[in-house]
C-alpha cells in the first residue's frame, strides 16, 4: 500500500487507544507539513477536524469513530501528494523514534550491567538496583 492509500483507522496497531495515539501523531505531521507547505489548506484541514471533533462530542452518529472521520473530511480537504508526505514524515518520526529508545535501552542495559558487577565485587551501589528491570540483564 502505498501510502496515499493508507488510511487513518487501518494504519495503526491495535486497539482504540492505539488508534487515538496514532490518529493525533499523524494529524500534528499533516498541520505541521501544511502550515509550512500550504497555508491555504491548512488552514481549510483545521476547520475540517474542528469540525469532526465538535460533531463528534455532539454525539451525531456520522461521527461517532472520530479517526475515521476524520480522515474523511481530511481526505477531501487535502491533497493525495500532501497526505502520503505527512505519511512519509510520520513514519521517519517513529523510526527516529525506536533507534533512540533501542539506543537508550542498550545504554542503561550496559549501566546496570556495571552496577551489577561492582556489586558482585563488593562495592557500594545503589541498593535499589536489584530491583531493576531485570529483562535487561
Amino acid at each position: 500500500t502505498t501510502p496515499n492509500n493508507k488510511t487513518l483507522s487501518n494504519s495503526v496497531g491495535r486497539g482504540e487507544e492505539e488508534e487515538r495515539k496514532q490518529c493525533l501523531m499523524f494529524l500534528k505531521v499533516l498541520l505541521k507539513y501544511l502550515e509550512k507547505h500550504d497555508k491555504k489548506t491548512f488552514v481549510r484541514a483545521k476547520a475540517a477536524i474542528k469540525e469532526c471533533y465538535i460533531k463528534h462530542k455532539a454525539g451525531d452518529p456520522m461521527f461517532q469513530s472520530l479517526p475515521q472521520s476524520l480522515e474523511v473530511h481530511l481526505r477531501s480537504t487535502v491533497e493525495k501528494l500532501y497526505w502520503g508526505k505527512a505519511y512519509v514524515h510520520m513514519n521517519l518520526f517513529l523510526q527516529k523514534r525506536e533507534q533512540h529508545k533501542e539506543s537508550a535501552r542498550y545504554s542503561f542495559k550496559s549501566m546496570r550491567q556495571s552496577l551489577l558487577a561492582m556489586k558482585s565485587e563488593n562495592h557500594d551501589v545503589p541498593r535499589h538496583i536489584d530491583s531493576l528491570n531485570p529483562d535487561w540483564r
